[in-house]
């Protein structure tokens, strides 16, 4: 049998292992170790030669001041921690970043570890102390970590040729201040009902001031029939420090599951209960509760840094379970069992979150946490999966017509009349999805309001509300065909509504003559029109032609027509019943911009045209006295130049009422004359008197 012995040139690794060492890390790795202490306060101070830094939790026991006294690692000659956050003795090393040796002091007690062990004159060599010594400095309870700067440059002799230069005071400036500016995020998920409820972090400079973090969380709430429960945690920031990060809030859900495979080894007490482990997401919210984008990370359950992109979870909400991280402690471990079974067990919570939680609550706000960040390779991907989970469910917030034309409608009046539009029965269509996108083709970033309007009254339709990074995600998906139960609403289906049977997708319109009845509705076809023909390539070339044929329009009595039998005009006249005039455009649409196009231009029918034609002299009495009432209500819309042909007609009244030509009437503007001709002379009625249609006393026809 062959013997073999295990052999370690350990001190050239050592140093490569320093070098791959972050000096950013340092404050995690030393509130971590607090943490594991179960502490609820770490108080970190930066002196003018030293770092300091306090923690209240448990003295360090026997197996601790073993593990210390080994300058790495920790599980075969020394075991390591059990159901810790922290177990490789690794973290504590980011303290030789700094000073090039550490001094750990709890129960009365220190131990020291340094990069020269065989005195400061000799060449580097780490090692530790071999068992703690009685030191009258050391704190009773908790524990304090003192790390001197290094004030020489460390260069190895063994080795790569790797140094280490003194920390200079601009570089722990800009420690501090990142490290104040990220505590808030990074340290958030380390409070939860029934762990750690309360945690407090102080840090101080001594030129800079002092920041403090106060972190708390709600108790938790069920909600019911979902194995989920939920609860809010924020960090309150204080101090006189500039540039102090805003105090921040956070809604988190948790679920129970059970413990198998490798978790029942490697989970720490901070999720475990009894035989489950608790799986969290959260996401960060205004002080209302309102959910706000951020940047969602792997918590374990500190965050991970936000460098590297395998620490995001790609869209903004944060996953807090007990990851498996990578030597390094910046993202996940890849290629781990474990970790994937995190991810998927996450995902599914987040699922149920927005399913049963958030978009009950929030509606189309309720998805703001899931918004891709654009940053992070592969986002869309993972949001599409949610969002495909959740149109599976039919969790997506929908509304019906009514009130997704509400919401996209800012004015009052509109709202009305829609409103009144959906009172109305109307033919109903078949309903053939679960919503669908209104969204014109050159839109590439919201919904159509528009198109809510004119979809088919039978479908649901996607919230307008909803964020334009996931209606982009949906339309997307729609195209490329993976989905069968939603679909989009363009301009192309619009028309092909209004000019055949429709399409594969929608059908025509049921009732075409009610609906082109409806100038709010008529409105909104046109400005689709017009729109399309400005935005869409090729619109006008393929479907032009074919609207002009085919489009029906409402006239003055809110009557569909052919939109070539109609005239435009301002008159009113076509309101008085049984004069005979051609059909005229609704007063509603009749100054709509789609009209100056040179395609799409109406003959006006004006007051001239009226005139010359026999419509008012072949009309009865009855309807001439009704013209003459319009005629002194609207003078200001007969042009000067057609007054004077108004002068033959019989629509004039006399002071009796009778209607005569304008010339048969005398006005002397002498009352005894008046009085003296009056059997003799017809004189004008007083409300011709008070029109502004004639001049009394002056020479001229009128």
């Amino acid at each position: 049998m062959k013997k073999f012995k295990s052999k370690v040139d350990w001190i050239p690794s050592f140093w490569n292992f320093l070098a791959d060492l972050n000096r950013d890390d340092l404050i995690a790795e030393l509130i971590q170790n607090d943490l594991d202490q179960d502490a609820s306060l770490t108080q970190i101070s930066f002196e003018e030669d030293k770092l300091i830094c306090y923690g209240n939790g448990r003295s360090v026991d026997k197996e601790g001041w073993q593990r210390l006294s080994f300058i790495q690692g920790a599980g075969d000659q020394v075991s390591a921690k059990s159901g810790k956050i922290g177990v490789k003795n690794h973290g504590l090393k980011t303290a030789f970043t700094l000073g090039d040796r550490l001094f750990l002091m709890s129960d009365g007690k220190s131990i020291e570890q340094t990069l020269f062990s065989h005195g400061n004159e000799c060449e580097p060599h780490p090692g530790a102390s071999i068992e703690p010594a009685v030191d009258a400095q050391a704190p009773v309870n908790g524990c304090r970590i003192v790390i001197p700067y290094r004030i020489t440059t460390l260069r190895p002799q063994k080795g790569e040729k790797l140094s280490w230069q003194p920390p200079t005071d601009e570089e722990l400036e800009e420690l501090f201040r990142n490290a104040c500016l990220n505590i808030p995020e990074q340290f958030v998920g380390i409070v939860s009902p029934g762990r750690v409820t309360r945690y407090e972090i102080t840090m101080r400079h001594w030129q800079l001031g002092e920041a403090r973090f106060h972190f708390s969380c709600t108790r938790g709430m069920e909600i019911k029939n979902k194995r989920m429960e939920r609860y809010r945690r924020k960090c309150v920031v204080s101090g006189k420090t500039d540039l102090l990060p805003d105090t921040i809030h956070e809604q988190a859900i948790r679920r129970l599951l059970p413990l198998r495979g490798q978790l029942k080894e490697r989970c720490p007490d901070f999720y475990r209960v009894e035989k489950n482990f608790t799986a969290e997401v959260s996401w960060v919210t205004n002080s209302a509760g309102k959910p706000l984008t951020k940047v969602g990370r792997y918590r374990y359950p500190i965050g991970y840094p936000l460098e590297s992109q395998h620490a995001c979870t790609g869209h903004g909400v944060s996953f807090n379970v007990p990851i498996v991280s990578n030597s390094k402690r910046h993202a996940p471990a890849a290629n781990e069992e474990t970790n994937e079974h995190l991810r998927d067990v996450c995902n599914d919570l987040l699922t149920d979150a927005l399913a049963y939680y958030l978009i009950p609550c929030r509606g189309a706000n309720g998805l703001v946490p899931i918004i891709p960040n654009t940053q992070i390779k592969d986002a869309e991907d993972t949001v599409s999966e949610l969002l495909a989970e959740l149109v599976n469910r039919k969790k997506l917030p929908v509304l019906n017509w009514n009130k997704a034309a509400q919401t996209t409608t800012k004015s009052k009046n509109l709202k009305k009349s829609l409103r009144q539009i959906s009172g109305r029965k109307l033919p109903k269509e078949e309903k053939r999805y679960f919503f669908v996108i209104p969204r014109a083709t050159w839109e590439k970033s919201s919904t159509s309001p528009v198109l809510s309007i004119l979809c088919p009254r039978s479908e649901m339709q996607l919230d307008p509300c909803v964020a334009v990074e996931l209606v982009q995600i949906l339309v997307d998906a729609v195209c490329k065909k993976d989905w069968k139960n939603i679909t989009t609403f363009d301009e192309t289906d619009v028309v092909q509504r209004i000019t055949s049977e429709g399409n594969h997708w929608f059908g025509a319109i049921p009732n075409r003559r009610k609906e082109f009845g409806e100038p709010v509705l008529v409105k909104h076809y046109l400005d689709l029109i017009h729109l399309a023909l400005d935005e869409a390539e090729d619109f006008g070339k393929d479907h032009e032609d074919q609207l002009l044929e085919t489009l029906l329009v409402p006239d003055s009595h809110s009557q569909s027509l052919s939109l070539d039998s109609l005239y435009s005009s301002n008159l009113l006249l076509s309101g008085i019943p049984g004069l005979d005039i051609p059909p005229i455009l609704h007063p509603d649409i009749v100054k709509h911009p789609l009209f100056r196009r040179k395609k799409w231009r109406r003959q006006k029918y004006t007051m001239r045209t009226f005139l010359e034609s026999d419509s008012l002299q072949v009309a009865n009495k009855q309807i001439r006295t009704q013209f003459w009432q319009w005629l002194r209500i609207n003078s200001n819309l007969v042009p000067s130049r057609d007054r004077t042909k108004l002068v033959d007609f019989e629509i004039w009244p006399d002071s009796c009422g009778q209607l005569t030509e304008l010339v048969n009437l005398c006005a002397p503007p002498s009352r005894k004359v008046r009085s003296i001709l009056a059997s003799c002379i017809r004189q004008p009625h007083r409300e011709l008197k008070h029109s502004r249609l004639v001049k009394f006393g002056t020479r001229g026809r009128m």
